[in-house]
């Protein structure tokens, strides 16, 4: 069952990971943003507060970065929405511009290798202060400045929303769909999982249970 009852085994990171065959390592939190500036003064809630640490207890010290991946897929931007007070003028645009470039460069910096994309839309739906019409001409935007001052190429990937999980999160199902976006987007080969799978997980809890 490979560990069937785990929460995480159903993630849309795990679910690419299965599909492309490849070992995958998460970052994150609840409730975290990319942004040091698009939440209230002084909350430290955001991605690049912690990612050059071994752990969220920064008196463990810094992660070496030893270890380099190939892909990067990083899934932020719905807790910033929902943090972030819009004004509706250019200012929005540079605030997000300059926090979304800054976690870029900040891991670009320590894997220069690696093919980096940026996913949004999970929760697009449920963002509290802008809707995503707002917010997703600002990381594409964002993405587009960010390639042309850097040469870099970040590719957007928009996701599939999923709001009917616990707060509003997406479902096992979604998961699973947002997964295989993320691994086409990827592997630039469509694949498809979810009949199959949809059907396993049912078999699979209502043995278990």
């Amino acid at each position: 069952l490979k560990n069937a009852m785990s929460g995480s085994y159903y993630s849309y990171a795990n679910v690419a990971a299965d599909i492309l065959k490849a070992d995958h390592y998460a970052i994150g939190n609840g409730a975290w943003r990319f942004g040091e500036n698009t939440g209230a003064a002084g909350d430290t809630r955001y991605l690049g507060y912690i990612y050059e640490k071994n752990s969220m207890n920064l008196n463990l010290g810094s992660y070496d970065f030893a270890w380099q991946p190939d892909v990067i897929v990083i899934n932020l931007g719905t807790n910033d929405a929902n943090q972030y007070t819009f004004t509706g003028t250019e200012t929005d645009q540079e605030i997000w511009s300059a926090d979304m470039a800054a976690l870029l460069t900040m891991v670009r910096t320590h894997n220069p290798n690696a093919r980096i994309f940026w996913a949004y839309g999970a929760m697009e739906d449920v963002t509290e202060n802008a809707t995503k019409d707002v917010v997703v001409p600002l990381i594409q935007n964002t993405i587009e400045a960010y390639n042309t001052a850097s040469g870099d190429s970040v590719t957007y990937v928009h996701v599939t929303n999923d709001n009917a999980g616990v707060y509003n999160h997406p479902t096992r199902e979604g998961h699973i769909v947002i997964g295989e976006e993320v691994a086409a987007a990827i592997s630039g080969v469509a694949t498809s999982r979810l009949e199959a799978e949809t059907d396993s997980i049912y078999w699979r809890y209502q043995n278990i249970e």
